[in-house]
């Protein structure tokens, strides 16, 4: 049946119609984006949605005013190209035909869309090249500035809004990427806003005109030659307007809609002129061959993203509408691929299973490859606050996007085999009665989606655990749309079933800990309390907006139930990479910054009070006289109340001064990256491993010992025996403090720092290997008399070895658990571990032996600081030295 409707189809499509109503919209719109032709161009798409059939066809105005907002999306203001401009060299060494660097005559895309105009008569000035300037101090006052970028069609907003802030005249830009290709073709750049895509009202705004790259590249080498001046007219015009949205329907027996969208207002037949004759030749082709529809056919030909999102925010406009489909940029010349977006796992669609069925049977020699449901500009409506599955095909353009050249061209060859099976796609969706019980498929994609995930060694345990709840989503998800689409129930219970084996699976591995970047998003539960996430920020006052990102995706899991750091591995599950320790951080300041404007509330997930710590301890045992080394993830105990002060007097007072509490020190900022070799001040070098050991070591009674990198603190009756000597011997030998403390039975507590123990390296130490440095980096440092000495440390090695023990912290302890040598509880989320050095070195040493002086390449590394070492490891002593060797001079 469906291979005899597409050969219908093929037989009634008119490639010409579609073409008609592409180029005829394009031509209406070339003028490089200028609203003074809107109001014609929607009346023409509503005069040729009618011819095609469809009624009730209806156009919406949006204020174009630089300040109305909808979805968080500020509506620019409109804007004409009111007459020619021009660039044009008027002073320097360049050839006379090489001089006018833009003409709108010539194309209305030198002209940037957006533009401010130029005074009457335009300016004349220096045209300086970005890429010399002093970014830090641009000195641009009055100059036009050539930025060339290689990264697409947006110009950087933030670079833009720092030239117009700078007093810039104006900016020149091209788009370097295609110069290979399209030397001589124009970017239509329309991506200049700091906030969102385009300007708010308050923005800076220059006048800036679009150069084809060769001639940029030319004239950047110009500049580098000699002084150049040009004359610039940019005749323009920028007020408070209007943007249309043109809607219609082809009604169906079902009140229910599914939306076609495509985005019009842009300067080429490819995006998306040729979306919108796509729509109009889909119509004439149900309408003229009497085709009866079941669920109704809505369009939408609107601006892209600001102009749908102005009109999805209006409840009714959303109300009846299911699904949608995205129609933008179906073909083009400069890609042989086509890429299916599918919905996003909070919002998911059986039609993802539609389309790639149908596709793969009735298209197969098309070169299909499958994109993650991001709400991108073009399927944003898959939002749940907006309740729209979005699909879209499109053919990735690459560097191309937005090129006046043959590469952004649609190609209607493609269109002529691609459209009648999409088409019946279409037609097929509208007309069937239900869709097919997807069930087995559902629990098959889980299953085999699970098997990648529990196998998968880069993945932590907490990962697999928000993987598997991510295509669990994803995979309920499309089983209740299908119930929703066609009203008959499903069968979910299998799939639920191996959903909870999977996760016992997964709950049955060790225990992993979690970076300090990690604890705090686990401890943050987030709300969002607005439709759709900041963009635009127009809840913010102007002079408070900063650029932000990372929240599109996020923010439809922000419904309070889950913690920051499971939505985004939930996130990371569906994009295929994996957001960093940075990136996590920049998340929740973000995430902290929009609270303040109501975006959001942020409540802590799993905070404890000194009680519950100390309630923990017990469990431990961890008892008065104890020799103690701590290492922490502070993070881990969320807002503890009283901070870390408060967790440093619950220690301090559960060991007591018969006793000896240690934690490490470390300066790190003085052992890495740029900073090697700088000062180390025993009385003021911040300690780089968290905030515990940064106060603990400046509380009365505790010392501080005298090495560079991994200086340690220590409190209590044993502290001098431990840290006065630290200096005169190797960093982690077994004469160091932690070398020390294990010969005394000592005992290390772990809060969520289990991949952190440093006494691993006093194992290695006293095991023979060879592959870090023995007191072979010299510091200068400060004493605590101020006097200016230079110690010692260890030498980091330049790899680890593959197997290294270090790098497999969960099987210690999985060992250690076993043998019964691990005392282990849960304080919130915090992860507390308790255990003997010596427990640790049984099972450290006993790995080490099988991977230790395998790999030639783990070796001490070469710096700046790196000197001969001054230790005689065979006699276990100091050799004449040029550290310091004197004694410990704080107090005691």
């Amino acid at each position: 049946m469906s291979l005899a409707l597409i050969h219908e189809i093929e037989q009634a499509f008119s490639l010409r119609h579609l073409q008609d109503c592409t180029y005829t919209l394009a031509g209406m719109e070339r003028n490089g984006g200028s609203y003074d032709a809107f109001d014609s161009s929607t009346k023409y798409i509503m005069e040729a949605l009618a011819k095609a059939g469809f009624t009730k066809v209806e156009r919406f105005a949006h204020p174009a005013d630089g300040t109305t907002s909808a979805y968080d999306c500020i509506m620019p203001q409109a804007w004409d190209l009111a007459g020619r401009s021009t660039l044009t060299i008027v002073e320097g060494a360049v050839p006379e035909y090489s001089r006018v660097l833009a003409d709108t005559a010539v194309n209305p895309v030198h002209a940037l869309i957006w533009s401010a105009p130029t005074p009457a008569g335009g300016v004349t000035c220096e045209l300086v090249d970005y890429d010399a300037l002093d970014k830090e101090h641009l000195d641009v006052k009055g100059k036009w500035v050539l930025y060339n970028q290689n990264n697409g069609s947006d110009l950087d907003g933030g670079v833009y809004r720092a030239l117009a802030e700078a007093g810039a005249a104006g900016i020149a830009v091209s788009n370097l990427a295609p110069i290979d290709d399209a030397p001589d073709d124009l970017a239509w750049i329309n991506g200049q806003g700091r906030n969102g895509w385009y300007h708010a009202k308050e923005d800076p705004r220059l006048p800036v005109f679009a150069l084809a790259p060769r001639r940029a590249v030319a004239l950047a080498e110009e500049l580098r030659q000699g002084r150049i001046i040009v004359h610039a007219e940019m005749n323009t015009r920028v007020y408070d307007g209007e943007i249309y949205t043109v809607t219609a329907v082809i009604p169906g027996e079902s009140s229910e809609e599914y939306a076609l969208i495509a985005h019009v207002y842009e300067p080429f037949a490819g995006d998306d002129a040729q979306g919108f004759g796509a729509i109009c030749e889909l119509g004439r082709l149900l309408n003229s061959r009497g085709i009866r529809l079941k669920k109704t056919l809505r369009v939408i030909i609107c601006m892209e993203l600001y102009g749908l999102a102005a009109y999805l925010a209006v409840p009714e406009h959303r109300r009846n509408v299911i699904a949608g489909f995205n129609m933008d940029s179906l073909t083009g010349t400069s890609s042989d691929i086509t890429a299916f977006r599918l919905s996003p796992i909070f919002n998911a669609a059986c039609t993802d299973w539609f389309f790639t069925d149908w596709f793969n049977r009735y298209f197969p020699e098309c070169n299909w490859t499958k994109e993650w449901g991001n709400l991108s500009d073009d399927t944003f409506g898959g939002d749940p606050a907006l309740g729209i599955p979005t699909n879209w095909i499109h053919s990735p353009c690459g560097d191309y996007h937005h090129n006046t050249g043959i590469f952004f061209k649609p190609n209607w060859r493609d269109m002529r085999t691609k459209l009648p099976v999409f088409a019946a796609a279409i037609e097929t969706l509208l007309t069937m009665d239900s869709f097919p019980d997807y069930s087995d498929m559902a629990l098959n994609e889980y299953e085999a989606r699970a098997k990648d995930i529990l196998f998968n060694d880069k993945l932590s345990n907490h990962e697999r655990k928000c993987y598997l709840e991510a295509e669990f989503m994803r995979q309920s998800g499309r089983l209740k749309f299908a119930e929703r689409f066609d009203g008959h129930p499903r069968e979910i219970s299998g799939l639920l079933r191996a959903h909870e084996e999977r996760l016992a699976q997964v709950q049955a591995l060790p225990y992993q800990e979690f970076n300090a970047a990690e604890y705090r998003a686990l401890n943050l539960k987030v709300t969002a309390k607005v439709m759709g996430p900041p963009f635009s920020l127009s809840r913010v006052p102007f002079p408070e907006r900063r650029k932000i990102k990372g929240l599109r995706t996020l923010w439809p899991l922000f419904d309070g139930s889950r913690s920051l750091l499971d939505c985004i591995r939930m996130i990371d599950a569906d994009s295929g990479r994996r957001t960093s320790k940075k990136e996590i951080k920049e998340v929740i300041e973000t995430l902290r910054y929009t609270a303040k404007y109501g975006y959001n509330t942020l409540e802590e997930a799993g905070a404890v009070v000194i009680a519950d710590l100390e309630a923990g301890l017990d469990r431990l045992g961890v008892r008065p006289g104890m020799d103690v080394v701590v290492h922490s993830t502070f993070s881990s105990l969320g807002n503890i109340p009283g901070g870390a002060e408060a967790v440093c007097d619950a220690l301090q007072k559960r060991i007591t001064e018969q006793g000896t509490l240690m934690m490490p020190t470390f300066t790190f900022q003085l052992y890495e990256g740029s900073r090697i070799g700088d000062l180390f001040d025993v009385r003021n070098t911040p300690s780089d491993v968290g905030i515990l050991s940064e106060v603990f070591w400046k509380r009365p009674g505790v010392l501080r010992s005298y090495d560079p990198c991994h200086s340690f603190a220590v409190w209590g009756k044993n502290a001098g025996a431990y840290a006065l000597k630290h200096h005169l011997t190797p960093t982690v030998s077994p004469d160091s403090p932690l070398g020390l403390l294990e010969r005394a039975d000592g005992w290390c507590l772990s809060i969520s720092a289990g991949d952190a123990i440093t006494f691993q390296h006093v194992v290695e130490d006293s095991y023979g290997a060879t592959c870090n440095g023995i007191r072979t980096e010299e510091y200068e440092s400060i004493l605590h008399d101020g006097r200016h000495a230079k110690l010692r440390t260890w030498g980091w090695r330049v790899k680890t070895c593959e197997r290294c023990p270090s790098r497999r912290p969960w099987e210690l302890f999985a060992m250690m658990r076993k043998r019964g040598t691990l005392r282990e509880t849960f304080v919130g989320n915090a992860h507390l571990t308790f255990f003997r050095l010596a427990d640790y070195r049984a099972v450290y040493e006993e790995l080490l032996k099988e991977v230790c002086g395998k790999d030639p390449e783990a070796v001490p590394r070469t710096v700046a600081v790196t000197v001969p070492t001054d230790w005689d490891s065979e006699k276990q002593c100091l050799l004449e030295t040029t550290a310091y060797t004197g004694e410990y001079l704080g107090e005691r």
